[in-house]
């Protein structure tokens, strides 16, 4: 008898279905928790955290915000408009293009209204944050997973937490994020860092500064990242993550000559489509670059950044005390959830007030960090005004090495025409008390009583016609010497003008002993 064939149940999970619903369940009670160490490493192990509904739930406990701080209200429509808005206009209109799918035109009209409201009303708010290209696709992810209402308050939070830097008058506080890249990269792989020296890391201005939201096309890809990013403790895991994508196109950087910058900008800049590596493996690869090279030891683009600086400034935030919507779990995490709640209500304050509380713990978030934007945009404009100053100086200093330069070539040039009083034309004028001094091939020869006389001009004619026989077999005789030398013709100049100027000073004094009818034993007494 043949055995009964075991059909196998239709309600059989898959590993992976099993996977899935097993991690849901653990995403789900450290929400109903507020775990945050929990969540953390939920958040940066495989498949993140799910889906949206979950993100919705955790990523403001991530980030240390509440969606029920500030409402989406028409208010901001009174508020002064901010210079940026057309240019916010025109980036929006751009928006939605490889994801949602499957929406209608009118779909993706109404989205990029709330998108454009809700950009606008996050910069009437905040005056002091300036517009950057790439913003928008942030904020269509966090509108995507949260709606028009509650996405305000956690855009709000990440522009003055975690993208403050970028959103300063200059870019300059972003670049110098940037300069993290090649320390980083000499320090993993010095042989793929030497072949980018010549390259500036600005390559990766758009990946960093949107948080790869522009470069990267899969919205799936995109909320893995973010889930990455909101899990780590450290704000420059975009830095790290940037770096494993770039060490794994290694091969194809290598091939480029290192003197091609350009060519190497193109190709570090332009994000492949798919990854060569996997999410998974090149967040597992940044973790593990964080833990041997540390922020705090990339040195010295790590003391360059400015100490308002959100890579200095954001730290975990602390256990939200505000209550969230409620999380349907079991009734045994029920009760846990409800002992935990109630051991929590009765550390709080007598005068505890949930209407104050709600006021106090918008002004944390929101106004301190105003006070830390402002004293960042004052560090910001004196950071440029040196670098200004630094760049004037040193603007003026190759005018002035180019000037000397140019000097140098000239009288380089000039050597041929150049005429020198020689030792023999100065010991030719002191023996003839007749002539003194004469501008003429470079000796002074003036007629000294009669400068009618035939014989006297006769004399100085066949003077100059001698020295100028003597002085150019002189000159082609030191052009010889310049020749033999070519690389030291500055040296050798400077050495004969020396030469000549002393010369000239020891002619003068001649010419005054000659005149004043002294003589040599007169002197030595």
């Amino acid at each position: 008898m043949e055995p009964p064939i075991i059909m196998p149940e239709i309600s059989q999970l898959t590993p992976h279905q099993r996977f899935r619903q097993s991690k849901e369940r653990q995403i789900r009670a450290a929400i109903a928790d507020r775990d945050h160490k929990a969540l953390e490493k939920l958040a940066k192990t495989k498949a993140g955290l799910l889906n949206d509904s979950l993100r919705k739930e955790a990523w403001p406990i991530l980030l240390g915000c509440d969606t029920n701080l500030r409402f989406f209200h028409e208010e901001w429509q009174n508020l002064p408009p901010h210079n940026e808005e057309e240019q916010v206009r025109l980036d929006v209109d751009r928006s939605f293009i490889f994801y949602p799918i499957e929406q209608t035109e009118t779909q993706l009209k109404n989205k990029r209204n709330d998108l454009y409201e809700i950009i606008i009303a996050v910069l009437r708010l905040h005056p002091n944050l300036s517009y950057f290209q790439g913003y928008h696709d942030i904020c269509q992810v966090i509108y995507l997973v949260f709606g028009r209402s509650a996405s305000v308050p956690v855009i709000e939070y990440l522009s003055l937490h975690r993208l403050r830097d970028f959103m300063m008058s200059t870019l300059q506080p972003a670049l110098d994020q940037l300069h993290l890249i090649p320390v980083l990269l000499k320090n993993i792989d010095p042989s793929m860092s030497e072949h980018l020296k010549h390259t500036k890391p600005y390559y990766a201005l758009s990946a960093i500064l949107t948080m790869f939201c522009h470069d990267i096309q899969s919205y799936s890809d995109i909320c893995l990242m973010f889930d990455f990013f909101f899990g780590c403790e450290d704000a420059a895991m975009p830095i790290y993550l940037y770096t494993t994508i770039l060490l794994s196109r290694r091969d194809e950087i290598l091939e480029v000559p290192s003197h091609e910058s350009e060519i190497l900008h193109a190709i570090a800049s332009r994000m492949p489509q798919p990854l060569p590596i996997s999410l998974s493996s090149a967040m597992a690869m940044s973790l593990s670059f964080h833990t041997q090279f540390p922020t705090s030891s990339l040195l010295p683009a790590w003391g360059d950044l400015s100490p308002y600086s959100f890579l200095k400034t954001w730290h975990f935030p602390e256990e939200v005390l505000l209550p969230t919507s409620p999380v349907f779990v079991s009734s045994r995490r029920r009760s846990h959830t409800r002992r935990r709640r109630k051991l929590r209500d009765q550390q709080k304050p007598e005068e505890y007030d949930y209407i104050e509380m709600n006021e106090v713990s918008e002004k944390r978030p929101f106004e301190d960090m105003e006070t830390v934007l402002i004293h960042q945009i004052a560090d910001t404009q004196s950071r440029e005004a040196k670098e200004k100053a630094r760049m004037e100086k040193a603007r003026q200093a190759r005018m002035r090495q180019a000037a000397t330069k140019r000097l140098t070539e000239t009288v380089a040039n000039a050597v041929p025409r150049v005429r020198i009083p020689l030792i023999n034309s100065v010991s030719a004028t002191i023996s003839n008390p007749e002539v003194t001094n004469t501008a003429e091939n470079g000796l002074l020869i003036e007629d000294a009583k009669d400068p009618s006389s035939t014989s006297d001009k006769r004399a100085v004619e066949r003077s100059i016609t001698e020295k100028s026989q003597l002085f150019k077999s002189k000159l082609s005789m030191i052009t010889s010497i310049f020749q033999q030398f070519p690389g030291h013709s500055p040296a050798i100049i400077a050495c004969f003008l020396s030469m000549s100027l002393f010369i000239g000073i020891f002619g003068v004094w001649l010419s005054w002993i000659s005149r004043s009818g002294a003589s040599w034993s007169t002197l030595m007494e």
